[in-house]
């Protein structure tokens, strides 16, 4: 069984390239939801290895959503994808790693 990768895409298209449609190939399973709260219920079900959410121009939002993933399981992967260049540098505590949302799509999770 492949890992599951959770794909959280609030605003804009960013993460569209990698999902369900597009990970035939790939040694993960992905899902793809718009909205936190269909994110947390993706977690309620599956056994969730990474998310990646795109957090646009909403980062207080999206803290609220990676604290919640952490304390659901420490253990899952947590990237966030920062649409300006200044949130680069405000990686909220519950985030493991801040990518530039326009960074190559191998960069997320190749």
């Amino acid at each position: 069984m492949r890992p599951y990768v959770l794909l959280v895409e609030t605003q804009g298209r960013i993460l569209s390239e990698l999902g369900p449609s597009n990970t035939n190939q790939l040694p993960w399973e992905s899902l793809l939801v718009h909205d936190t709260e269909a994110a947390l219920e993706i977690l309620r079900l599956r056994r969730i290895a990474v998310v990646v959410v795109n957090c646009g121009s909403d980062l207080p939002s999206m803290e609220a959503l990676f604290s919640q993933i952490k304390t659901f399981d420490p253990a899952i992967i947590r990237l966030a994808l920062a649409a300006e260049k200044d949130q680069l540098c405000e990686t909220p505590s519950s985030v493991q790693q801040i990518l530039a949302a326009q960074c190559r799509k191998d960069a997320i999770l190749g």
